[in-house]
């Protein structure tokens, strides 16, 4: 192991760091292709994934995410501006993707991997950023474009208290309450 220009000769406790560097002698020149193929990430990374119990926790997420539409859509109805109808829209949309993902996989038992896990908190950064866009996209007021939603839907989830929009005080009181709720 090259390691800041020192040569460490690895025994059964050395640990192999990030910015090492490693030589390998190997006896045999049958056996190169088996050590490159040791530090080579293949397809079968992927496959080594449970798919379908990552879309059965995903599933279920969006199902319970779908529920944050019922408040603004509440103060949409009862201020009757119409902005309930947005909500109404992500509400279904939401749930019903989430049902999707969850049912044709609600009987998968399979124990869960760390990278099954990563992969679960990355997708569900960026489908909870793309549901939490489709009210902003749907509603009259504020006019905004994909683009816009989804930046001020993760900025909303992020807390980052990053905007696009302006003029806020004529806003309506549901547009403004999802916004805090995000």
């Amino acid at each position: 192991i090259l390691r800041d220009e020192q040569v460490i000769i690895p025994h059964h406790d050395t640990v192999i760091k990030h910015e090492d560097h490693i030589i390998l002698f190997v006896q045999e020149k049958k056996h190169i292709q088996d050590v490159v193929s040791l530090f080579q990430v293949s397809a079968t990374f992927l496959s080594l994934m449970q798919g379908r119990v990552i879309l059965k926790v995903l599933g279920l997420l969006l199902m319970m995410f779908s529920t944050t539409f019922v408040p603004p859509m509440a103060i949409g109805w009862f201020e009757g501006d119409g902005t309930h109808l947005p909500f109404i829209h992500a509400w279904y949309e939401v749930l019903l993707t989430g049902q999707e993902f969850w049912l044709p996989n609600a009987l998968i038992d399979n124990d869960l991997r760390i990278r099954d896990g990563v992969i679960i908190v990355v997708l569900f950064w960026l489908v909870l950023a793309i549901s939490g866009a489709i009210p902003f996209t749907l509603a009259a007021q504020p006019q905004m474009s994909v683009v816009d939603a989804f930046f001020e839907s993760m900025s909303g989830l992020t807390t980052t208290g990053a905007t696009v929009l302006t003029g806020l005080d004529s806003l309506p009181s549901s547009i403004l309450f999802y916004r805090q709720q995000l």
